[in-house]
């Protein structure tokens, strides 16, 4: 039970059972105001109200829309869609314009990117000349091995053209994985397909 202080300057109390959002948690307010304290029952995750539609009020793509998109990828497709789920709650969407540069060879990997509109080149230097080596599109994740190795950036990521990117927070992320086995297994099972393939 989470127990708040609080100060009541109006005489009317709120309604009992009144549902009120707090993140992802949908709590009741239990009406029991005992010395100026609110007591607080969390009753679980409400996914429907945030999930509603394709986008909300600011443009951004719903939460089951996101875990449905990740399970196209070559990451996430063998993920089941609780795990999806709790990904995509962790995801930030990011408008990107051309010529942006994601990260440089050498920064830290601190983000993973799923590439949802648009494209992002990878780029190596040699020789002392940028080379394009891969353009990732819709669909493509980058930068997962520097997040799940813990080493820096192989290679820079530059965007070309317009477009709308998923970013995975790497330690959010780390600690998903962590906390599930299962979630754990399938990464490591893609990384082998990954090796060997």
């Amino acid at each position: 039970m989470i127990v708040a202080r609080a100060r009541f300057c109006q005489t009317a109390a709120p309604e009992p059972f009144e549902r009120v959002p707090v993140d992802r948690v949908i709590c009741r307010l239990d009406n029991l105001r005992q010395g100026g304290r609110i007591m607080i029952n969390a009753q679980g995750i409400n996914r429907a109200e945030s999930d509603s539609g394709a986008r909300d009020r600011n443009g951004k793509i719903s939460i089951s829309k996101r875990a449905a998109f990740l399970k196209q990828t070559a990451l996430f497709s063998t993920f089941d869609r609780a795990h999806l789920e709790d990904i995509a709650w962790v995801i930030t969407e990011r408008r990107v314009a051309d010529g942006e540069w994601l990260c440089r060879a050498g920064d830290p990997g601190g983000e993973i990117f799923v590439v949802h509109e648009g494209t992002v080149e990878v780029v190596v230097e040699k020789d002392g000349r940028e080379e394009v080596v891969y353009t990732a599109r819709s669909g493509d994740v980058l930068g997962e091995i520097a997040v799940l190795g813990r080493i820096p950036r192989t290679a820079s990521l530059r965007v070309r053209g317009h477009g709308r990117l998923f970013v995975i927070p790497g330690p959010r992320f780390i600690q998903l994985l962590r906390e599930n086995a299962d979630m754990s297994l399938a990464v490591i099972e893609m990384l082998v397909r990954r090796l060997t393939g």
